[in-house]
């Protein structure tokens, strides 16, 4: 996911949490706010505006790469996690039925019912 796109993501997400039902945002210049804009289907109202208007504006921007790199951190740890245990696994077991790709495949259909 681009800078730009995961910012447009979390941003719709705080106009959402404002109460206003957002379809896109898009977000010009990243770090000018006022490039920043939200549509929603049906049109939208003063008080909707007014609410897109405040949520953007106290939309965390310099703590944002912060919350992102944390989700990449959890993301990449899983990933490492789930690497480290498909290694062992396949390690471990005398004649393995399974490639180390196929492993790895099966682990994470597993991991996504959990």
């Amino acid at each position: 996911m681009a800078l730009n796109d995961a910012l447009a993501a979390a941003v719709k997400d705080a106009i959402v949490l404002a109460g206003v039902p957002v379809d896109t945002v898009d977000i010009g210049n990243p770090a000018v706010k006022a490039t920043w804009s939200a549509r929603i289907l049906a049109g939208t109202s003063p008080a909707q505006q007014t609410t897109i208007a405040a949520a953007i504006a106290a939309f965390d921007l310099p703590g944002f790469p912060a919350r992102l790199n944390d989700a990449q951190a959890i993301s990449e740890v899983d990933l490492k996690v789930l690497r480290a245990v498909s290694q062992a696994l396949w390690e471990c077991i005398p004649a393995p039925t399974m490639t180390k790709v196929q492993l790895r495949a099966r682990a994470i259909a597993i991991w996504k019912t959990l």
